[in-house]
């Protein structure tokens, strides 16, 4: 008999202890009897067969190696599987301006260089290259999302005119990530005559307006929280979904109370269009220019803190982008839905998404925008996929990682992020750890009396 190697358990200030089965995704209070059992499985079972039959069930006990790694391959092919029946994501930047210099921006200089938008000719072979990676699964749905840079500028205004036309002759969703600034003014009757096209927009608000303003002004200095709140209120009002992101770290994590009494204010809460989501600012290059960088572990901390403060915040906000805890706080109440175990860290971990820049190339990052010696082929003006630097992202899963495989917290990071992983070693088919276990362990002790016996 032998305890599931991943698994993580904390004690509980009430007593007991909590359980997270990263392999069944179990989530359980124990006592302290139980605790010892999966401590030291007995060799012929413990003196109660009925909780042994119960731990096995859980998938907390095996009967040996054998036992536990089929059914982790066995839950690695669903896994696949599933995929099959998510829509396959384009990511689009007609840009990569922006008319933005936030502070805490991971774009970089590209941003601010020389306008380049895409024209009518390179937005047309980017679609077609859609379709082409699309026909090697042509049971998939297709999605495309507009990025940048800010996609919404006066500059890039035909640009998506043509890009909304190209995925409506395709039935293709639009979803589209801005800052929201030109969203209710130049671009107000785009948004009205293809509303029917888009499947979400997300905005951030990162504060109130003197917060929010500080960390996302214009280029010239001039605050965008007045822009951005005009244009999610056209946005709630039209009934298209959208999501307001709060971008957190050690700079207005304490303002929270704030944004969700802002928020409430304005009703947006009541309307079934509209979600607020909070997501912790991430260093992924490990440069540590930032100056406000939180680790997560910590931002955690401090948003238990603030979160136990304000009932309009915990109501509120939902924990979705807590990668490593998605699945924790789906079961504790924090998240919209239950994750799963994470053998892929993101969509583009098993190339479910590519990005196609405003430079012509593809990668499958949008965090690698104009860095084409990192691209995975082109669009314009050929189309060519390079199945040699392809190949490690659609590999790429804690189950062709052996380091992955004997860390009892690798289902509940998925390896971490692959262009970090690039950046630091060469491959992206090397782990990239980020402190998973230390912010799982913050979860539990902030929030895990949470949960209730059952």
């Amino acid at each position: 008999m032998r305890c599931c190697s991943y698994l993580v358990t904390h004690r509980l200030a009430r007593g007991g202890w909590i359980a997270i089965n990263g392999l069944s995704g179990a989530v359980d209070l124990l006592d302290d009897a139980t605790k010892g059992i999966l401590d030291a499985p007995p060799a012929d079972g413990p003196a109660d067969p009925e909780l042994l039959s119960r731990l096995r069930q859980r998938g907390y006990l095996f009967a040996d190696q054998d036992e536990e790694e089929r059914l982790f391959l066995a839950m690695w092919e669903r896994q696949k599987r599933l995929s099959q029946d998510r829509p396959l994501q384009f990511v689009l930047c007609p840009t990569h301006s922006c008319n933005l210099a936030c502070r805490y921006c991971f774009e970089g200089s590209i941003t601010s260089r020389a306008p380049r938008v895409l024209g009518d000719e390179a937005i047309v072979a980017a679609f077609r290259a859609m379709d082409e990676i699309a026909a090697r699964t042509p049971s998939r749905k297709r999605e495309v999302d507009l990025f940048g840079g800010e996609p919404l500028l006066p500059s890039t205004l035909g640009a998506v005119r043509k890009s909304l036309r190209e995925a409506e002759t395709r039935g293709m969703g639009v979803g589209v990530v801005t800052n929201g600034t030109h969203l209710a003014t130049g671009y107000r009757e785009l948004i009205l005559e293809f509303r029917h096209l888009f499947s979400h927009f997300q905005i951030t608000v990162d504060g109130p307006q003197t917060i929010h303003d500080y960390r996302r002004p214009f280029r010239s200095g001039k605050g965008s929280h007045g822009a951005a709140l005009e244009a999610v209120e056209l946005l709630v009002s039209l009934g298209i979904r959208v999501a307001v992101r709060v971008n957190l770290d050690a700079h207005n994590v304490a303002y929270l109370p704030e944004i969700a009494e802002m928020i409430v204010r304005r009703g947006w809460p009541e309307q079934p269009n509209f979600r607020c989501v909070l997501a912790p600012v991430a260093d992924h290059l490990g440069t540590g220019s930032y100056p406000a960088l939180l680790p997560e572990d910590q931002l955690v901390r401090d948003l238990a803190e603030v979160m136990a403060a304000s009932e309009s915040a915990r109501r509120l906000f939902r924990l979705d982008l807590f990668r490593s805890a998605k699945h924790l706080s789906g079961v504790l109440g924090l998240a919209s839905l239950k994750g799963q175990p994470m053998l892929q860290y993101c969509e583009a971990n098993g190339l479910h998404s590519y990005t196609f820049g405003a430079d012509g190339c593809i990668y499958p990052c949008s965090e690698m925008l104009d860095q084409p010696e990192l691209a995975i082929g082109s669009f314009f003006p050929s189309f060519e996929i390079d199945e040699g630097k392809a190949a490690p992202w659609r590999d790429r899963s804690i189950v062709a990682m052996p380091e992955c495989r004997s860390c009892r917290v690798a289902t509940f990071c998925g390896g971490g992020c692959a262009y970090q992983a690039l950046k630091r070693s060469g491959s992206p088919m090397e782990p990239a750890c980020y402190g998973a276990e230390k912010v799982i362990s913050a979860f539990l002790e902030c929030f895990g009396d949470r949960l209730s016996p059952q």
